[in-house]
């Protein structure tokens, strides 16, 4: 199973390796439709799973049982404890190959890989899906599960999930360090929202946070690195941060990933992950939403007129 997986990108696996694994009925196969909209997509993710699914998957409740509960903003990492018992319940092992998937092609699912490789799973066992679900059930509508399902069981797993891996806190990014990051920018911290939220523009989704971006932070927005739902090839990729001076080939400033609310974040992350970036990379996990939460703490927050008026890069 991991002999044909190496053969791809990093991170990624595509439909037609996905379709011989459940052709095979591999054993340590274990894929989850981690699906996640936005509220202006009009979509309901676990209503979606409920009607249609991959043969076998699970649903990975992003926005529910793996989110923090006692967090005020969205989706944030639970705890250790709390992620480990969900995964239990999935049914997944310490053995399994996770392959991760969501409804727009890669979106949501980024997240999902990302959490797993924060919580210390190990990388060579969790993966993207390219193109994700409409990819996968436009090339083989056969494998599709149409039994529309009224709950959803859980499962166990003999394993102790918990005491197994240990959480990499290098790939989390928090508060404390992004403000330490202001004035020391010893990191560079990568914005994924659309272009005109980061320049100021244009109003975020999120009720009483200004758009903006913060000081000496880039913008690559998550869009430009998919095409048709799938990852662009690794020269794309890298030609999208050397526009921002940043070579990911070469060692220099680790990278910080920021978005809206930590999910578009994560497609960046994976991005520069298969395209095999040589310097480290962290996930603000609170990104945008915390960071220009105003009701706590005035942050510098620059526009498009900032970088006009001082010649902000």
């Amino acid at each position: 199973l991991r002999c044909l997986y190496s053969a791809m990108r990093p991170g990624l696996v595509n439909c037609g390796w996905l379709s011989s694994q459940l052709k095979n009925k591999s054993k340590t196969l274990a894929v989850l439709d981690a699906s996640w909209y936005l509220p202006s997509m009009n979509r309901s993710a676990l209503e979606e799973y409920k009607q249609r699914r991959i043969q076998g998957a699970k649903f990975f409740d992003l926005d529910g049982k793996f989110s923090d509960p006692d967090s005020s903003y969205p989706h944030m990492m639970p705890s250790k404890e709390i992620f480990w018992k969900h995964v239990s319940e999935l049914g997944i092992q310490k053995d399994s190959f996770i392959v991760a998937y969501d409804g727009k092609g890669i979106f949501s699912s980024a997240r999902c890989w990302w959490m797993f490789r924060a919580m210390g799973w190990n990388e060579d066992q969790v993966a993207v899906l390219d193109g994700g679900f409409p990819h996968f059930a436009e090339q083989y509508p056969n494998q599709v599960d149409n039994t529309s399902l009224e709950s959803i069981p859980k499962e166990t797993t003999n394993d102790d999930l918990l005491s197994l891996f240990k959480e990499r806190p290098e790939l989390i990014c928090s508060l404390p360090q992004i403000e330490k990051n202001l004035e020391e920018q010893e990191e560079i911290v990568v914005d994924a929202r659309p272009k005109d939220r980061f320049d100021g523009i244009a109003p975020e989704p999120r009720k009483g946070i200004p758009s903006g971006h913060m000081p000496k932070s880039v913008s690559i927005p998550w869009t430009e690195v998919l095409e048709n739902g799938q990852l662009r090839d690794s020269d794309h990729i890298e030609q999208l941060f050397s526009y921002n001076s940043i070579d990911i080939k070469k060692p220099g400033k680790n990278l910080i990933f920021s978005c809206g609310s930590g999910v578009s974040a994560a497609v960046l992350n994976l991005a520069a992950y298969a395209a095999g970036i040589s310097r480290k990379a962290s996930l603000y996990d609170g990104s945008w939403a915390e960071y220009a939460d105003q009701s706590e703490q005035q942050r510098p927050i620059h526009s498009r007129s900032t970088y006009e008026e001082e010649g902000e890069p």
